[in-house]
Parts: structure tokens; C-alpha cells; sequence
């Protein structure tokens, strides 16, 4: 007996025994997929600075490791293809103003400040194809400091800012094609006892979706997809609706069923 399985364009037929290896090696990937991402999600949290707004932070890891040239050539095409641009898809003032290189990476931030911690804006190219993308999602903040509110457009068009250039990193670096990704609200310690408020905009005005989560729990603002890196074309429908998914379950997280038409 033959079983067909996908190979490139192609169908290959694999017997019971190559069957059994073919799926030993897709979990063995899948594993180690999941460990990338939780060692990038993990270590973007210690770099970035985290004294002021939330941020929409969203992470990705590729199926098959790349290897993107990490020297002054690849920084030189990276600053001039992202700087001044806008973190979001449409409309934005913040833009990457400050770039380098890692360890086994490319990265640009928006920071104005002297801290050298990346703020309000960061994009990181690996170069293994896996990065991250995140930008500062507070719109508002009550006078007490009990209360932030977070546009959910803005987390909208972060995403579709961002997601394609996670996208176009694992391309350069001849990653595979499917990517994990992980989108979080990363807050402020100073804030994370604070209520959350997502705005959402409906006929002309906001509504709040309001959730209470205690600070130990906060975890719970994350979400999880999978996607091509075909899918996250820029201004396609098929990056909208991986989007639209992802986003949804980050929205879940506030009480929020779904997230509001954006036009």
C-alpha cells in the first residue's frame, strides 16, 4: 500500500516504512519549531523596553531553518528598505529611526531615547528566517493609572505592517515556508495590574471591551496561528484572513467575540 504526500509541485507515494519517518521527522520539526519560538518570544520580552506602553509584540519561527547573510551589505538593504516607514499599514507617525546587528540578527527600533533598549516601534530579521515585530498599542491612560485603553485598528494594521516583513525575513534567509506565529500584549510592569480596555470602532464612536485579569494571569492575552509565507503577501485577502484569525484570538482575551470591520 501507498500513501501520497505532498513534494513541492509534485505527489510522492510513500510505503509504510517511509510513512512512519516521514511523520517522525514532521514532529521532530514541529517540535523544534515550537522551542525557537519560545526562545525568540522569550528573550524579545528581556529586549525591549518595557517602562512605557503596552506593546502588540508578534513573534514567528519557520518550519525549516534559513541562513540570512548577517554583514554590512544585508544591514545597508535593510536600513534603506524600512527606514521612515511607518509601523502601521495606513496612517502612523512612528517610524524605524535606529538600526544594527545582534547576535544572528538585523534590527530596527523607534526609539527617540537615550536608553538603548528598542521603544515604541521594533522590527528583528534572524538569521535562522525566524523575527519579531512589535509596536506601542496604548491610546489612552486614566488618571489613576487604572485603566489603559488599546485601539484595537491600531493593533490591526501593526500586524499588517508587521506580519509581511516577518514574512519577507524567512524568504530572504530561504527558511521554509510555513511559519508559527505568536502575537501577545507584552505590558509594562508598572501597569499590569491595570484594566484593559479594547477600543473598538463602531458606527462613528468607540466601545470599550473591557477585561480584568489578575497580573499573574496576564499570559492569557496571547495567540497563536500558523501560516505560508505566501499567505502574508501584503494587501492580500489570504493575509487578511491569517490575520483576521490571529487577531481574533488575541481579542478573545478581552471578551471581545471578533474584531470590527477595519476600513
Amino acid at each position: 500500500m501507498a500513501f501520497p504526500v505532498r513534494n513541492g509541485e509534485t505527489t510522492r507515494f510513500l510505503d509504510e516504512s517511509e510513512l512512519g519517518e516521514h511523520y517522525r521527522r514532521r514532529l521532530a520539526t514541529a517540535a523544534s519549531q515550537r522551542d525557537r519560538l519560545d526562545a525568540l518570544d522569550e528573550r524579545v520580552q528581556r529586549t525591549v523596553y518595557r517602562d512605557g506602553d503596552p506593546w502588540l509584540m508578534i513573534v514567528a519561527a519557520p518550519d525549516v531553518p534559513g541562513d540570512l547573510p548577517i554583514n554590512r551589505s544585508e544591514l545597508n538593504q535593510f536600513q534603506r528598505r524600512v527606514q521612515d516607514t511607518s509601523l502601521m499599514a495606513i496612517g502612523g507617525h512612528s517610524a524605524f529611526r535606529r538600526f544594527g546587528v545582534g547576535p544572528e540578527r538585523l534590527w530596527a527600533d523607534s526609539s527617540p531615547l537615550p536608553d538603548p533598549r528598542p521603544a515604541y516601534g521594533y522590527l528583528e530579521l534572524d538569521q535562522d528566517g525566524a523575527g519579531a515585530f512589535g509596536l506601542y498599542t496604548s491610546t489612552f491612560e486614566s488618571r489613576d493609572s487604572t485603566a489603559l485603553g488599546i485601539n484595537q485598528e491600531m493593533l490591526a494594521l501593526g500586524a499588517m505592517r508587521g506580519s509581511p516583513e516577518l514574512a519577507r525575513g524567512a524568504r530572504s534567509a530561504n527558511a521554509g515556508q510555513s511559519l508559527a506565529l505568536r502575537a501577545r500584549i507584552l505590558e509594562s510592569p508598572t501597569t499590569a495590574g491595570a484594566l484593559l480596555h479594547l477600543l473598538q470602532w463602531t458606527r462613528f464612536m468607540y466601545r470599550a471591551a473591557t477585561v480584568t485579569i489578575p497580573p499573574d494571569e496576564r499570559d492569557l492575552l496571547v495567540a497563536e496561528a500558523t501560516a505560508s509565507t505566501t499567505d502574508l503577501e501584503p494587501g492580500g485577502t489570504a493575509m487578511m484572513r491569517t490575520l483576521a484569525n490571529l487577531l481574533n484570538r488575541l481579542f478573545h482575551g478581552f471578551g471581545s467575540p471578533e474584531q470590527t470591520l477595519i476600513t
